[in-house]
């Protein structure tokens, strides 16, 4: 969906939607989470057995992969603007080595509980989207300000609402493992209101905005918003361990991107 969302926000701010801009946010989450979820992949054994199957069988070839996407990124990203090097290459460093013991290390001898908890719950995941899918598609742009905070929140509260969706599919696993997550951390209620709260007010925001600027296609893109808080009230409320049939139905949301950039 990160193609489509580029895309998309582009057309929002009344900008010619680039194909490339689409191309570059594909690679990077491509990228970010196949090497994560690799270096992560002893995690993934009680928490999402599922996962762990497909990257100890085919993780090689995901890595192969990932390193020409990385590659291609640079190429495609320098003939926009050679300054999206910079832009792009400093948060693919830090997105690669995020799951490193290496980066580990460095993060346990701040010696800050806060610091390490937000590690490791992930919650910096959500901004790192916004890189290609806001940051680069609007870099040296004349765009509305109120557009580009309406978009960067129901962005980054489409991603936060579904890494706790995700989190919640493998919450047995991670208390299994001792694995800190925003759900356990938090806790099932603290964490859900958190994302409600946050899904009210960035679906707010972007309504108006769509109302503001009279682009009523785009209300669409409250559809997978509302349909993941539905998803996580129900899960919420589910006390076995949650088939991972689930995660299938959290990234559906592909069909309704499309569907508002064809409108857009």
């Amino acid at each position: 969906s990160s193609f489509f969302m580029s895309l998309i926000a582009l057309k929002y701010a009344d900008l010619f939607p680039d194909l490339r801009y689409g191309t570059i946010a594909f690679f990077y989450i491509f990228v970010m989470y196949s090497v994560n979820n690799y270096l992560d992949k002893n995690f993934l054994v009680k928490n999402n057995s599922y996962k762990y199957r497909i990257y100890k069988q085919y993780g090689k070839i995901l890595l192969f992969v990932s390193i020409i996407f990385f590659i291609m990124s640079f190429i495609i990203s320098y003939s926009i603007n050679p300054m999206l090097l910079l832009v792009i290459g400093v948060p693919y460093f830090l997105g690669i080595i995020y799951s490193t013991s290496f980066f580990r290390n460095i993060i346990i001898k701040f010696r800050s509980a806060i610091i390490e908890k937000i590690y490791n719950t992930k919650i910096i995941t959500a901004f790192g989207w916004l890189v290609p899918l806001i940051l680069i598609p609007y870099l040296n742009r004349d765009i509305p300000a109120f557009k580009i905070l309406t978009i960067a929140m129901f962005y980054f509260s489409f991603i936060f609402l579904r890494q706790i969706l995700i989190d919640l599919v493998a919450f047995q696993g991670d208390l299994i493992l001792g694995r800190e997550t925003l759900p356990t951390w938090l806790g099932i209620r603290k964490a859900s209101a958190a994302a409600y709260i946050l899904s009210g007010i960035s679906g707010g925001l972007f309504a108006t905005s769509v109302i503001y600027y009279g682009i009523f296609s785009y209300f669409i893109l409250l559809v997978p918003l509302i349909c993941y808080i539905v998803l996580l009230k129900k899960i919420g409320k589910t006390d076995y361990l949650i088939s991972l049939r689930y995660e299938f139905i959290i990234d559906s949301n592909l069909i309704f991107f499309i569907i508002t950039f064809l409108l857009s």
